[in-house]
């Protein structure tokens, strides 16, 4: 959306209202976000253009600084505003015996080198980019307990798939545009022309390396096949955002479901095997009990995900993609009250995650339930600390929501027995 003579003023008889008339070029009839700058403020708020729109027009909203949700950046202070925290709350045996792993400095700092020696890292603005995202941290929480190899494939394989989702997977129109890196990561082989891609070497580097430290090829394919349907559902959801051709008439759990699968939180867990010093059988992994444990798994990572990501999605024009934004909007309820649903989804999603564990354990022989029981603590434990890492994340930090003088911050923590 392109908007051009933003102006505002005071409008009587409408206390604490604003007006904005804006020049506005829309692709066609659907939801737009319209964010316009206020005394430090952004005030962001969305419209329904019906009809299509071959040229400018003139659309004018009413913008309040009660009901609208504000992103504020952190640096800047709003008087009048009160922060209130979204406690997160989890088991104590949620959280690993150790928070950050040791390694944390050292596998951020060769996990950038390997980048840029690959081509990945090519300009101050990609390392900055890079740093940004924290990643001896994002891996550090999230792969505490993990030697150190694994520490630094998990880190290289996160930092990588970052970047690699910012510059080609939300911009590409079809599969088939990504095709070549998950290619690689199957040990496929690869057109003579497209091996000095550096997505192409980094995930060639990624399997091969699995391989290395004791993956089998089978194992080394089904991660493959995880990060293939990732990139297919991806590019899927951006191409009906950028088209405005997303299904208003989803209910909540839709919308969960598909971000279920777009946050990526599958491909993840499949290297937790690799810690856990296993490879789960595939009769397990097409279990009906083993997908609902990974659903509610998923599910636990999403919304922490999507309530953090509140600010950076209403400026990248993301309301129909974060399920926080699409539910308050589908149902027209207050931020409030969305993080507060979300928050009961969440809990929900953690106590059957432990119900549905502990009958699955029971199925297995006293002598290999061990082995399997640490394989779902580490999946326990790769929730937590993902979510510490995006409560202390520069990435997350920079701006907070808020509405009707409130602001939103969330916080991982125990919950009281």
């Amino acid at each position: 959306m392109l908007t051009q003579g933003i102006r505002r003023w005071p409008q009587k008889n409408t206390p604490l209202k604003r007006q904005a008339v804006l020049a506005v070029m829309g692709q066609g009839a659907g939801l737009y976000c319209i964010s316009i700058q206020v005394e430090g403020i952004f005030l962001c708020q969305p419209i329904i253009l019906k009809g299509a729109f071959m040229a400018i027009t003139k659309v004018e909203v009413c913008l309040s600084e009660d009901d609208a949700v504000q992103v504020i950046r952190s640096m800047d202070r709003m008087q009048g505003v009160k922060e209130h925290r979204l406690n997160f709350q989890y088991p104590e045996h949620w959280f690993a015996p150790v928070t950050l792993s040791p390694f944390a400095q050292q596998i951020e700092q060769e996990t950038i080198s390997w980048m840029q020696g690959i081509g990945l890292i090519k300009d101050k603005k990609t390392l900055s980019l890079v740093r940004a995202m924290e990643p001896g941290f994002f891996a550090g929480f999230s792969y505490s307990m993990a030697p150190y190899d694994h520490a630094l494939l998990f880190c290289k394989c996160v930092t990588m798939w970052l970047l690699w989702d910012d510059e080609r997977v939300e911009i590409a129109k079809t599969y088939e545009e990504i095709e070549a890196p998950v290619k690689a990561l199957y040990g496929d082989k690869i057109p003579t022309h497209q091996m000095n891609d550096p997505y192409v070497q980094g995930f060639k580097h990624l399997g091969d390396e699995h391989e290395r430290l004791g993956a089998s090829k089978h194992w080394r394919k089904r991660f493959a096949a995880s990060m293939a349907e990732w990139g297919s559902h991806a590019i899927y959801e951006e191409v009906l955002r950028r088209n405005n051709e997303s299904d208003d008439r989803r209910s909540l759990e839709e919308a969960i479901q598909l971000r279920a699968l777009t946050t990526g939180f599958t491909p993840t867990t499949i290297p937790v095997e690799q810690i856990a010093g296993l490879e789960l059988p595939d009769e397990l992994l097409e279990s009906e009990d083993y997908k609902s444990i990974l659903d509610c798994a998923a599910k636990i990572c999403l919304i922490v995900n999507d309530v953090v990501g509140v600010p950076k999605d209403i400026c990248n024009d993301q309301i129909k993609s974060n399920v926080i934004l699409y539910y308050m909007n589908a149902n027209n309820v207050s931020l409030f009250d969305a993080y507060n649903l979300a928050i009961k989804i969440h809990d929900d999603a953690v106590n059957t995650y432990d119900k549905l564990v502990a009958n699955l354990l029971k199925s297995f022989p006293p002598e290999n339930r061990a082995g399997i029981n640490n394989f779902f603590n580490l999946i326990r434990y790769l929730e937590t600390g993902f979510g510490i890492w995006q409560e202390k994340c520069i990435r997350y930090q920079q701006s907070v929501a808020a509405q009707m003088n409130q602001s939103y911050r969330i916080a991982i923590t125990r919950r009281l027995a």
